[in-house]
């Protein structure tokens, strides 16, 4: 009768490109997100595929799907470049692929990254402050996990590295801008930021 639709169901959309966060010399661990799109039905599983970059064939990283939304893919070939790719499923049946993840030599890493390069003040009020930095140039060999923002009063006297405090107590900061609040409008302070990989 009217006003009666029958839902349709699909399979479920295109995932993000996964990311590699942890690399050895013979493994990586990576991640992913939950494409936007469902199709309608739960998603069930994923099914991670890995390609050395030279190569033109995706092999699954496992036989079943992962329920999970993370794997460590282990046996890899120290000093080959690899790249992956999820494809999300529902009982509808399997998505279409992410884009490649950025590629990643399986190596060990070797030293913390370099320093966040341009930091300076994005935005301000009399209480805030927003900074904003790009990426180091050099990783130190691994994926840049994070930031840490660290701030400090203005004093002539403080050695370079008395009195900085960590703003983001919780977490890494993911991106690379960070608001700092609760400021007293009427001291001057000054941050610092430094890049972490699983190193340091």
């Amino acid at each position: 009768g009217p006003g009666l639709s029958k839902t349709k169901y699909d399979r479920p959309g295109r995932p993000d490109p996964p990311e590699i966060t942890r690399v050895s010399k013979d493994e990586m661990t990576v991640v992913w997100n939950p494409p936007e799109y469902d199709g309608g039905k739960s998603i069930t599983g994923y099914i991670l595929e890995k390609k050395e970059k030279r190569s033109l064939r995706w092999v699954p990283v496992t036989k079943t799907a992962i329920p999970e939304r993370r794997k460590k893919v282990t046996d890899l070939i120290p000093g080959y470049e690899y790249q992956f790719r999820v494809k999300a499923e529902n009982e509808i049946g399997i998505g279409e692929p992410s884009f490649p993840s950025r590629p990643a030599i399986a190596k060990d890493p070797i030293e913390p990254p370099g320093p966040p390069i341009n930091l300076k003040v994005v935005d301000s009020t009399k209480t805030s402050i927003t900074l904003g930095w790009g990426k180091p140039l050099y990783d130190g060999g691994a994926p840049i996990i994070g930031y840490v923002v660290e701030m400090r009063p203005k004093t002539e006297k403080a050695g370079p590295n008395e009195g900085w405090k960590r703003c983001n107590v919780a977490a890494q900061v993911i991106h690379t801008e960070f608001t700092v609040t609760s400021l007293d409008e009427k001291e001057l302070y000054e941050f610092r930021v430094s890049a972490q990989n699983q190193v340091g």
